[in-house]
């Protein structure tokens, strides 16, 4: 088994985690004992307790990793091993207790343990959470835009991928507006917080009541009459429009996709393979 200590860039995350363990111990009792906590329980509160629930749940919380991701890029993945570092810490806990015996016959009572985990978990996971949330801010209803306001085409695991990207790193300059897609199911759907407006059909009026600075076709597979359309509608509005390269490119490139938009070559629309004279 190794431990991997997190580096002081990430001690506020220990930090953080410590304090609402304690704040998650001290409110099981309070929910435990809604008349007030008598004795002998009241024992359970006490500084040497508070240190050793703690200590043990950042220990399990070290052994399982949780700090060597920052908060704001947690994933589902991350949130499963979180509430598995939970679940094992509160056992160790209840273990620990039980064989320490602090009270002298006095056990700590089971309905602690459950409320506990519970508190626990939600304020573990919460606040990842919560600062993903906030670092991302997902959604078109911002008080201020960042960049070039874009409409992208292509709601699939490209358009996801630039839609990311674009909230995650605001030096790219760039706010996603809307997404578009051919497939009519997904309209009014939502890919991190930006809505499907509608099928590549209803592009000119799109671009006419949402005016963006700029449209990315995102379906590195997409046929060239599909890109052909949406150059036509881009430049009778006279939108800028850029494009993903195709499959063979992203394949062989780099995996930032939204730092490989290009403009929109004469090969994107073909349909086929540029033949070499």
């Amino acid at each position: 088994m190794t431990v991997r200590l997190p580096s002081r860039h990430r001690l506020w995350q220990v930090a953080a985690d410590a304090g609402l363990v304690a704040l998650a111990w001290y409110l099981s009792f309070q929910i435990r004992f809604d008349q007030g906590v008598h004795r002998p329980y009241d024992e359970f509160l006490g500084l040497d307790i508070f240190v050793v629930v703690t200590a043990i749940y950042v220990f399990v919380f070290l052994v399982f990793g949780l700090y060597e991701h920052w908060w704001r890029y947690v994933s589902i993945r991350d949130v499963w091993r979180t509430i598995l570092a939970v679940s094992v810490a509160a056992l160790c806990t209840a273990t620990a207790l039980y064989f320490w015996d602090p009270l002298d016959g006095s056990r700590l009572p089971r309905g602690i343990v459950v409320i506990d985990w519970i508190l626990v978990l939600a304020f573990v996971t919460g606040a990842r959470l919560l600062v993903r949330t906030l670092v991302e801010r997902p959604g078109g209803k911002r008080l201020v835009s960042r960049g070039k306001e874009t409409l992208v085409v292509g709601a699939g695991d490209a358009g996801q991928l630039v839609v990311r990207e674009m909230l995650r790193s605001p030096r790219l300059r760039y706010t996603p507006i809307g997404l578009v897609d051919d497939d009519p199911r997904k309209k009014n759907m939502r890919l991190h917080g930006v809505r499907v407006l509608g099928t590549t059909r209803d592009l000119p009026r799109l671009l006419a009541e949402n005016r963006p600075d700029e449209v990315i076709i995102a379906i590195p597979s997409a046929a060239g009459d599909v890109r052909q359309a949406v150059v036509n509608a881009c430049r009778d509005a006279s939108v800028p429009v850029k494009t993903l390269p195709g499959v063979h490119e992203l394949i062989a490139g780099d995996l930032a996709l939204s730092q490989q938009l290009r403009e929109v070559q004469v090969e994107d629309v073909l349909g086929r393979e540029a033949i070499e004279l």
